[in-house]
Order: C-alpha cells, then sequence, then structure tokens
C-alpha cells in the first residue's frame, strides 16, 4: 500500500509512519498547476489494483475522516466521489498524474516533523477522549476487538441510526476469542451504522459498524452473482438452468481456480487469542470478515473464492435458502392469512407454464445435468489413469453433489417439474455413483495409495476437514436416491449377471458403510439431505450405520471371528494383521483360497489365503430386512 500525502498540510498520526507494508511518498505537486500561487491540494483519490481484477479509481473531495463518518448530524459532512472501473480507472489516474505515486519520492525526517506539528496545531478538540474504530455486524450479533475497551470500565452501549438517532441498548456483553460481542434483534442492526459506548451519559467510543453480509455481497465476483441469481432462479416460473450450469461448470472445473486443498486450511476458530496491546488502542482497526464465521469444530479447506461461495450457499451456510420465503405462498405470493375470504377461481390456472413449456424446461435441465455428469465422470476416470490429484476430483466432487442435491430438491416443489418429473434423470444418478464407487475406493499405486477410506497420506487436516465428511454425507445421499439396498439372499435360478451385480451392489454399501467412523459431521450431513420428508426415509441411513457399527466391533476383535477357511459368499472379510485393511464383502470361497470383491472395473476380484483372513455374517442387517419384508 502507498500513501501519498501533502507533508505541509496533512493531519494524520505520526505514529502511522509505523505500519507494516504502507510507504508514504510526497504528492505535494500532484495534480497542481505549476504557475498557480495557491498550492494546496485538497482533491483525495484512491487507486485500487486488483490481482488478476478490475482496477478503481474514485476521485473527489471526500475525506475518510471523522466529520465524514463519526459526526452527528449538525456539523457533519456530504461527500462526493466519482468512481470509475476497469481500463477506465487506471487511464484516468494516470492522465491525472496519479497513477505511479509509488514512484513519488519518499517522506524525508523533516516531512514527518511537519506532519507531527500539524496534528498537534490542528488537533480536533471535539473527539477529545472520544475512541474510534471497527465492529462488525453478522446475523444478530456486533463483534469488535476487545483492546477497544481498555481501560473502559461501566460501558453502557448503543445501536445508532445514520442521523445519530439511538435505535436500542444492548444488553449484556461478552467476550469470544478476543472479540466483544453483543446481541441484538437482527432488525435494529439492519437500520445501524454506528455502536456507541457510554459512560455516565457521555459517549467514550464510536465504532463504525462494517455489516458482514453488505461486504461480502459487495465483493463477489461476476461469477457469484449469476450463479446465486441462477439459483434463486430455480423456486421461479422461469429458472435459468443454463446459466446455472454454466456457472458451476465454470466454478467447479476451472483449472487456474483449483487449488491444491492440502496445502492451505481456513481456521474453524475466529482468530488466535493472543494477548491484547499494550496500547489503548489497537494498531489496526481492520477486520478479517473470514475470521467472524461461526463454524463447527471441523476445519474449512482452502477453496477459491468462487468455489467457497458455491459450497456456502449450497451446504455451509445456506444462504439462498435464507433469502427464500421461509413462509408458503401461494400463486400469487400471499401467505396463508393473507388467503383467507380471497375470491378466487378454484379452477383457475394454477401456473403460468404450459405442459409444452415444462417439458423444455426438463429437457434443458437434463441436456445440462448430463454435460456436468459426464465431466466429473471424467474427472474420476482421470483419477484412476493417475492424471488427476485425488484431492482435486474430491473437491470438485463435492460440488457437483451440492448442485444435483439442490435439483432434486425442486423436484414435486416447484411449477417447472411437472408431477412424475425429475430434474436429475435417475440413469444419471445412477452413472454417477457407479463412477464414484468404482473409482474413489480402492487403493492404487497410481493414487499415491490413497482412496476415499485411506485418506491418511494426505494429511489429517485433510482427512478431517468440514468439506470431507460433508462430502462423504451426500455420497450416501446419492446412494439413497438411486436406491442402493444391501442383498444378502440369492434369488432362485440367479442368472451369473444378475449375481455379479448384486454383490457389487452389496461391496457399495459395504463400502460406504465404511466412510461414516462414527462422525456426527457425515451422518448429520446425510440425515439432512435423506430426511427431509418422513421418519421412514431415515430407515436406510440407520441400515448404513449398523452395518458401520457391526464392522467396527468386528474389527476390535478380529481374533472372536470364524476362520477364513470358513468363509461363506455375503460374509464380510477382515485381514488379520494388516490394520487399514478395507473390510470386504466375501464372493466365494475354493478350498483355501477366497475370493474377495473389488470396486474396480478391470480387476472386479480380490483372492486372499484362507489363513489371513477372518469373517463374520451379517446377522443383525439380515434379521432388519426381514423384519423390514415381513
Amino acid at each position: 500500500m502507498t500513501v501519498a500525502v501533502d507533508p505541509g498540510t496533512v493531519q494524520m498520526p505520526v505514529r502511522a509512519h509505523n505500519l507494516e507494508g504502507v510507504s508514504f511518498v510526497r504528492a505535494d505537486g500532484l495534480g497542481c498547476d505549476e504557475n498557480s500561487e495557491s498550492r494546496y491540494l485538497h482533491a483525495k483519490f484512491v487507486l485500487a489494483e486488483q490481482t488478476g481484477g478490475a482496477s478503481v479509481f474514485a476521485s473527489g473531495s471526500a475525506n475518510p475522516s471523522r466529520p465524514a463518518w463519526l459526526a452527528d448530524k449538525d456539523s457533519g459532512n456530504v461527500e462526493l466521489v466519482l468512481a470509475r472501473v476497469g481500463d477506465d480507472a487506471l487511464l484516468t489516474a494516470n492522465a491525472l498524474g496519479c497513477g505511479d505515486i509509488r514512484n513519488l519520492p519518499a517522506l524525508t525526517t523533516e516531512d514527518w516533523d511537519a506532519i507531527q506539528i500539524n496534528q498537534a496545531q490542528e488537533k480536533d478538540t471535539s473527539s477529545a477522549g472520544v475512541r474510534s474504530g471497527v465492529a462488525l455486524a453478522e446475523d444478530t450479533r456486533v463483534l469488535f476487538d476487545i483492546s477497544l475497551l481498555k481501560a473502559l470500565e461501566n460501558l453502557a452501549f448503543t445501536l445508532n441510526a445514520p442521523d445519530g438517532s439511538e435505535i436500542c441498548q444492548a444488553g449484556r456483553l461478552t467476550v469470544e476469542d478476543g472479540f466483544a460481542v453483543l446481541d441484538f434483534a437482527a432488525r435494529d442492526i439492519d437500520k445501524a451504522t454506528t455502536l456507541h459506548g457510554i459512560i455516565a451519559g457521555g459517549v467514550v467510543l464510536k465504532l463504525i459498524l462494517h455489516h458482514a453480509g453488505m461486504v461480502e455481497e459487495q465483493a463477489r465476483s461476476g461469477t457469484q452473482r449469476r450463479f446465486k441469481e441462477a439459483l434463486l432462479s430455480l423456486d421461479s416460473d422461469t429458472p435459468d438452468i443454463a446459466l446455472l450450469i454454466q456457472c458451476i461448470d465454470k466454478i467447479i472445473f476451472d483449472e487456474e481456480n483449483a487449488p491444491d486443498p492440502t496445502q492451505q486450511l481456513r481456521k474453524s476458530g475466529s482468530r488466535s487469542t493472543d494477548e491484547p496491546n499494550e496500547s489503548d488502542v489497537p494498531e489496526t482497526l481492520v477486520i478479517d470478515v473470514s475470521e467472524m464465521k461461526k463454524r463447527g469444530k471441523k476445519r474449512r479447506l482452502e477453496h477459491s473464492s468462487d468455489f467457497a461461495y458455491l459450497l456456502d450457499a449450497l451446504i455451509f451456510h445456506l444462504r439462498m435458502q435464507e433469502e427464500r420465503s421461509h413462509e408458503e405462498t401461494d400463486r400469487f405470493g400471499r401467505t396463508e392469512e393473507e388467503q383467507i375470504g380471497a375470491d378466487d377461481d378454484p379452477d383457475g390456472q394454477i401456473t403460468n407454464l404450459t405442459s409444452a413449456k415444462q417439458a423444455d424446461l426438463l429437457r434443458i435441465c437434463h441436456s445440462k445435468v448430463r454435460t456436468i455428469i459426464n465431466r466429473m465422470v471424467s474427472q474420476l476416470k482421470a483419477l484412476s489413469a493417475g492424471t488427476q490429484p485425488l484431492t482435486k476430483v474430491l473437491v470438485r466432487l463435492l460440488g457437483v453433489l451440492a448442485v444435483l442435491r439442490e435439483l432434486r430438491t425442486c423436484d414435486g416443489r416447484v411449477a417447472w417439474v411437472a408431477k412424475g418429473t425429475t430434474t436429475v434423470p435417475r440413469d444419471q444418478r445412477l452413472r454417477l455413483l457407479e463412477a464414484v464407487m468404482l473409482n474413489l475406493f480402492e487403493r492404487d499405486s497410481s493414487m499415491s495409495n490413497t482412496s476415499l477410506l485411506s485418506l491418511e497420506p494426505l494429511g489429517e487436516d485433510f482427512r478431517d476437514s468440514d468439506d470431507v465428511a460433508r462430502l462423504k454425507g451426500l455420497l450416501l445421499w446419492l446412494a439413497w436416491d438411486c436406491g442402493l439396498t444391501l442383498n444378502l439372499q440369492k434369488p432362485f435360478r440367479e442368472n451369473p449377471e444378475a449375481g455379479e451385480q448384486r454383490l457389487k451392489q452389496n461391496a457399495m454399501i459395504l463400502a460406504l458403510a465404511q466412510i461414516i467412523l462414527s462422525d456426527e459431521a457425515v451422518i448429520d450431513e446425510a440425515r439432512q439431505s435423506i430426511g427431509g420428508l418422513t421418519s421412514i426415509e431415515l430407515d436406510w441411513l440407520k441400515d448404513i450405520q449398523r452395518l458401520s457399527d457391526d464392522c467396527a466391533t468386528h474389527r476390535g476383535n478380529v481374533p472372536a471371528l470364524r476362520q477364513g477357511e470358513n468363509a461363506e459368499a455375503g460374509d464380510i472379510a477382515f485381514h488379520r494383521t494388516a490394520q487399514d485393511w478395507i473390510v470386504r464383502m466375501v464372493a466365494g470361497r475354493n478350498g483355501n483360497k477366497v475370493s474377495l470383491i473389488a470396486l474396480r472395473e478391470d480387476k472386479p476380484r480380490l483372492v486372499y489365503r484362507a489363513e489371513h483372513l477372518a469373517v463374520a455374517q451379517l446377522a443383525s442387517w439380515n434379521s432388519y430386512l426381514e423384519v423390514k419384508q415381513g
């Protein structure tokens, strides 16, 4: 950051000289006519050059100062600037001489002495004793650095409107990870611009509110805005499916925006718990909005901003859902209460959509869904071929599954999806599920001996991240949505092809059971995705959890299990010595050789010597199936 000032007239604290990463230069001749008698530079400008983004140039007479931001309505300034964006910003800045300020002469010791004299002579006595700073407003909370309260005791806090009037008072103050936290009603926070701290009726602390939602929304990229609009359109009669999938395709599969998630993690806590600075006020007023997120104990992987926004919208914060009305409305947008006494034609048209229009929208949707699933299947096959790393494939799969789940929630709920139709055809869901199961669950030398069941080589932070847990939950949802079940009973006259398919599906269920590992985040994601209608919907998930528990119990007591020499088709097999061995389904036994099912197209069987294995029967699952079938 470079700050250009006129040392002869500027007012600023001399301690700014010590700000890390900031250089100060002389701008006393900038923009002035060389023949002018008065060389006082009153105009200000801000030139922001973003890395890989548009530049912004704002110029005018406005000061980022107390009169502009913190004064009351009687003494405050009305300020105005003009802003230019993109290529025009740099052209304008260069034309005014502002584009090369980093090469202007640096301030000398004499310059800083002059600035100190200016500050002492022109000090604004109206703000004496009033400490200023920044607070972050999010949802129903206002948070600010606890060091702003140093040496201030028994404060009362008020939210204040733009005109300075009091909106409401705060209740008890709490401290959370180095931040002071005040709770308010969301409607009051929305109307406020400042937070005041008051002692004995006098204001001693004024904090400007940065509304997290507004700051984040203004920082959205063009892709994020288009994605949001397209996602919200799914609830309307004119969904923009083409735009939605176009944005998703760009966000998920853009190679340039696909950093390796094993390199960095986003901390789930608020910030470090270092001791506050010794000074009365902090050295910086900067607050990192991302650090303020209220998250669980698990940590988030570091993604590109667009991908992180997609996941936040569809999984972690569900912002898109929050913006939709929580109250059911009719086709005219009326609530249930507003519908009372309305004189409507009961035979009137329920929707403006014709059958032909519905069919056309679904045709477009199916085509776009097929495209994105094709791309994901290609990624999974590239993983098996050793040309894509597992980390990137997993996070891309997380994004794809989140989008497919969002589309599936439209079925039976929105007008453009006719009764008996679906946004994501079952054959496409099955194709994706099979590609996932046959490419992610077997360890291979080309995958550096890792798989979704063996993530240890990628590090504990990646393995235990919230993103991976949510991915596992969505995989369970996809399997349930495809109707995948465990079937241990061999039908009468089962042909070899049908028998092979049944065994493969059983092996898939066993593999899925092993990704749960009593992880509440996995179970929670699957439960939210599956159990949206009735408790019956969750029976399938309970079956999987039961199988997962059985595997864990047997793994902890391998010596007590049956000998591998007694293995039968449908048993589950454990290796007697390898602790990290994947539990597998027995396909059959031939003498002292036991055949196990492998989830790979090119090698569907693994053969082990019987003495190396221990086996168990899935009795609890069998008894549960009998109850269901009965």
